[in-house]
């Protein structure tokens, strides 16, 4: 997903003792830190600085405990019938009045043992946590026309005694028409170093591994390389911000398979990789090569 329009939003209310505008800076550990966590405080108006087509809203970096909860709201265009904008869309559902658990369940029962803490929710547990970004990530069954977001948070049994909140991201999306080629690959780059002593003790400096991907397509039509991909290789290049999610379907892997990155290498698109045939494109080849931002 890019590019990002939070940058360009006002984000208001609530009561932060940490300041909302930390919420526009690329530096991940400058957060927004809520004073308690009184329904009250956690909340916040998102107004983009005019209406977008947007499909994610997501805070990159938060210490949202397992238990907390979220309701984002979207509101269009005003009209004399509605003059701060229709809701467009909401979280949840009718029965939660729009709340729903920021961690889904991520773990099937039948592939956890019975005395397990999480067994019946399938919820992560603070552990598991640690050593990663944890993202709270709204997205949208498709592209809304969004002037606003109203953002609520529950989160009173957070240890922390208040909620912190990093990069915003906001943003519509980059969908190819066609499946990554099988075989994409995600792993994570090795940044801990080791050091031999005299006597051949082996110390380690231990360091995060930020998560790496690498997507490739052998058959993309030839107009939609030389459009959205070859597009997001010249705009974006290896410095500007992606929010990379692999299906925005699977709720059980999302906090897995979705992160913020960049492109750590721009590879060429290959034409001509198919002749088209009864008027439609040629095809083409090419390749994302992402790196977490960590």
């Amino acid at each position: 997903m890019f590019p990002n329009r939070g940058d360009a939003a006002a984000p208001t209310g609530g009561d932060w003792q940490l300041s909302l505008l930390n919420l526009q800076n690329r530096i991940l550990q400058l957060v927004a830190r809520s004073r308690d966590l009184q329904l009250t405080s956690t909340q916040m108006v998102i107004p983009l600085d005019r209406a977008r087509s947007v499909r994610a809203l997501v805070f990159i970096n938060t210490n949202a405990s397992t238990s907390a909860r979220k309701r984002v709201r979207a509101y269009g265009l005003p009209s004399e019938a509605e003059p701060d904008g229709a809701l467009l869309w909401q979280t949840g559902d009718a029965a939660s009045d729009g709340w729903e658990d920021v961690y889904p369940r991520e773990r099937p029962t039948a592939r956890m043992q019975w005395r397990d803490t999480n067994f019946w929710s399938g919820k992560p547990v603070p552990e598991d946590l640690a050593g990663s970004t944890q993202s709270i990530i709204t997205i949208m069954p498709q592209l809304f026309y969004i002037v606003r977001f109203t953002v609520e948070f529950d989160d009173q049994a957070n240890p922390d005694g208040f909620l912190d909140l990093g990069r915003l991201f906001v943003a519509g999306q980059w969908q190819f028409s066609v499946n990554m080629k099988p075989g994409q690959q995600i792993g994570f780059m090795a940044r801990s170093t080791s050091a031999r002593s005299l006597g051949g003790t082996l110390y380690h400096s231990r360091k995060r591994h930020p998560r790496t991907l690498r997507g490739d397509w052998d058959y993309l039509p030839e107009d939609e390389a030389l459009s959205q991909l070859y597009e997001l290789l010249r705009r974006a290049g290896t410095d500007a911000e992606i929010f990379f999610v692999a299906k925005p379907d699977d709720i059980v892997n999302r906090q897995r398979l979705s992160f913020l990155c960049r492109q750590s290498e721009l590879t060429p698109i290959g034409r001509g990789t198919a002749p088209g045939r009864d008027g439609q494109p040629g095809r083409a080849a090419g390749a994302l090569i992402l790196e977490e931002i960590i």
